[in-house]
C-alpha cells in the first residue's frame, strides 16, 4: 500500500486490484497498460490524474465525509506529484514479482525522459532566440488584437454620409 498527503493534510492510501483497475478503465486509462504512455498522459493530465486517483480513493473519501470536488481541491501543487509516484508504486506492487522489476525500469525510464525534456524546454526558454521569437510572436499578437479593437471602432462610429441617408426629391414633390 502506498500513501500520499494532499494539500489539505489529509492521508491517501493507494493499492490496487484487478476491480480497482476495471474502474478506472471506465476512465479510458488502463493501469496495466505495461507501456509509459498512460503514465505520460497522467502526468501531462491532472484532472484526469485526479479522476483516476478519485475512482482509487473513493471508498476512504466516502468514510471520511469528503466529496469529489474536495478532494480535487487538496490536489494542487507539490501534492500531485505525491499522489502520482504513489499511483506509479502503487501500480507497480500489482504486477506480479516477474513484471514489476520490468515496470519498473519502465517508469524509470519514462522519468529520465520527463527530466530530460524539462531541461530541453528550460534550455530552450534560456535561448535569446527563442526569446525573440516569443517576443514578436507576442508583438503580432497585440498588433492583430489592436488592429481588431480599431475595426470594430471604426465599424460603430461610422455613419452614412448625409447624402446617402437623404433621399431625393422626386420630381413631382415640390
Amino acid at each position: 500500500m502506498k500513501k500520499f498527503t494532499d494539500a489539505e493534510g489529509r492521508e491517501w492510501i493507494l493499492s490496487l486490484n484487478v476491480g480497482l483497475i476495471e474502474s478506472v478503465r471506465e476512465l479510458d486509462v488502463d493501469l496495466a497498460d505495461m507501456t509509459s504512455r498512460t503514465f505520460f498522459r497522467l502526468a501531462d493530465d491532472p484532472v484526469t490524474l485526479v479522476a483516476v486517483l478519485w475512482r482509487l480513493i473513493e471508498e476512504q473519501a466516502k468514510k471520511n465525509g469528503v466529496s469529489p470536488a474536495e478532494f480535487g481541491e487538496g490536489l494542487v501543487g507539490d501534492a500531485i506529484d505525491d499522489a502520482t509516484a504513489a499511483l506509479l508504486q502503487a501500480t507497480t506492487d500489482f504486477f506480479p514479482r516477474r513484471k514489476r522489476e520490468l515496470f519498473r525500469r519502465v517508469i524509470e525510464l519514462g522519468k529520465a525522459a520527463m527530466v530530460d525534456a524539462d531541461r530541453l524546454a528550460a534550455d530552450s526558454l534560456d535561448d535569446p532566440a527563442t526569446r525573440q521569437k516569443i517576443s514578436r510572436a507576442m508583438k503580432a499578437a497585440q498588433d492583430a488584437e489592436m488592429q481588431r479593437a480599431l475595426s470594430q471602432l471604426e465599424s460603430a462610429t461610422s455613419w452614412p454620409d448625409s447624402s446617402e441617408s437623404t433621399p431625393d426629391p422626386s420630381p413631382g414633390d415640390s
